[in-house]
């Protein structure tokens, strides 16, 4: 998908983070499998384009 869009339009401009979860819990009472999964769905995605851009 990137490349196709870079091909066409040379450059991307914005990026709009439009995955995300919640874990309707409070901060202390969370798993790190919890954390992990919040992290990795919110997070990731925009580190591993600005990796991939970079």
């Amino acid at each position: 998908m990137f490349s196709q869009t870079l091909r066409q339009l040379a450059t991307i401009d914005i990026l709009v983070n439009n995955a995300g979860i919640e874990k309707n819990l409070v901060l202390i009472d969370m798993t790190i499998a919890q954390w992990n999964s919040v992290i990795g769905i919110n997070l990731t995605g925009q580190l591993l384009y600005a990796l991939w851009t970079s």
